[in-house]
């Protein structure tokens, strides 16, 4: 194996914005972006887990470290049974997307520079926080996107909520994204959209080739804070978060808080002629009518204030995913260990090589670190590089 597929895999599709399975049939497909194009490689699911004990079908790999027997099947059932096993018996990831990419060697974006992917970003402005209230409606949606689309819709312009909410889906089928991003949109946005589209009996048909966006429960997504995502997925696209990424770039701690508004004015990529309004209030701004062309203005400016923020902070994990077998999407919630992790365990199954069982956790003593000397040194002849973390070996 070479240092190229050590650290990028082995696969050679490039351009995957997209990875989608369907265990009942077996297959993956994988959506790759040519130039202005999307085309549709449709592929065997590659579905695995790694045992301790010989399992039906399953083959035994080199080395005598415990996790030795591969199992690699199309059979939902068999991997259901495979991955009940106890945790210290079996390694798996139990996201198909993940286990795929992991044993096939693929990666998103091989390939594609970050300004050919199509990212859209929206903003939602409604007249309360909890959308299961009759009189809770979206008011407002505003649209931006790479290149150069802008539009806001309002409910004064549609007969009905539902009505605005079909347009929005309209426009995003046809601008047809790559990536949708927002600033808190999983736990409010995408949710507070889910929530009134049912309520309003519209289906949100928002994914590549139609398919509806869906709550996966299935995994706990969090964040290092805790925090923790309702985690929608829209078959065919990615979702960017601008909250969680501005909350792991921020690595200092030196932001005073992640509010869209302030993060942009903090680092200096924001318009200070941009429209700003009291948003806290916003049933009582709506009803004035004289109110609603500046609100439609700030809408419009915090889907911009997005787009700025994406390409600030979301460019790491853009190159660490064309090395990391993650979707984009999915690596938010992943930690730097467990990125490492990934790379070392697809190193190891493209070799057929057993793997170790993990360590039980254990209480680590800290390290002293002082700076003696400051500044730029030449003629190195030795650089201790034992104790780097792991979100140093990445970069």
């Amino acid at each position: 194996m070479d240092e190229r597929e050590l650290i990028g895999g082995s696969g050679r599709t490039t351009g995957i914005v997209a990875v989608e399975t369907d265990s009942s049939s077996g297959t993956a497909t994988l959506y790759r972006r040519d130039g202005a194009q999307v085309e549709r490689v449709v592929t065997q699911l590659r579905s695995w887990v790694l045992g301790r004990k010989p399992m039906d079908d399953s083959i035994e790999l080199d080395g005598r470290h415990p996790l030795r027997h591969l199992l690699v099947t199309r059979d939902r059932r068999a991997m259901e049974f495979a991955r009940s096993l106890a945790s210290d018996q079996r390694l798996a990831y139990l996201d198909p997307v993940t286990a795929h990419l992991v044993e096939s060697g693929e990666t998103f974006y091989r390939g594609l520079p970050f300004e050919q992917l199509r990212r859209l970003q929206f903003d939602l402005e409604t007249v309360d926080i909890y959308p299961d209230r009759p009189d809770a409606f979206i008011v407002l949606i505003g649209i931006h996107d790479s290149h150069g689309y802008e539009r806001v819709l309002a409910l004064d312009e549609f007969p009905t909520e539902a009505a605005l909410i079909e347009e929005f889906v309209r426009i995003v089928r046809e601008r047809d994204p790559d990536v949708l991003e927002g600033h808190n949109v999983f736990n409010f946005d995408l949710w507070f959209l889910h929530e009134r589209a049912r309520r309003a009996g519209v289906p949100l048909a928002l994914g590549r080739d139609g398919a509806r966006m869906w709550l996966d429960e299935s995994l706990r997504r969090s964040v290092p804070n805790g925090m923790v995502a309702k985690y929608y997925r829209i078959p065919g696209r990615q979702i960017v978060d601008t909250f969680f990424s501005v909350m792991r770039w921020d690595v200092s701690r030196k932001l005073p808080n992640y509010k869209l508004k302030h993060v942009v004015r903090q680092l200096g990529i924001g318009d200070e002629s941009r429209a700003l309004v009291d948003a806290a209030n916003m049933r009582a701004l709506w009803a004035d009518r004289e109110q609603r062309a500046k609100l439609k203005a700030y809408c419009l400016d915090d889907a911009r204030d997005t787009d700025r923020l994406s390409r600030l902070v979301s460019l790491n994990e853009f190159h660490q995913v064309q090395m990391v077998p993650e979707s984009y999407q999915g690596l938010a919630f992943v930690g730097i260990g467990s990125r490492i992790e990934r790379l070392m365990v697809r190193a190891y199954l493209a070799r057929r090589h057993s793997i170790p069982r993990p360590r039980s956790a254990a209480p680590i003593e800290g390290g002293f670190a002082a700076a003696l000397e400051i500044g730029v040194f030449a003629d190195v002849v030795k650089c201790d590089v034992e104790s780097l973390y792991p979100s140093l070996m990445l970069a």
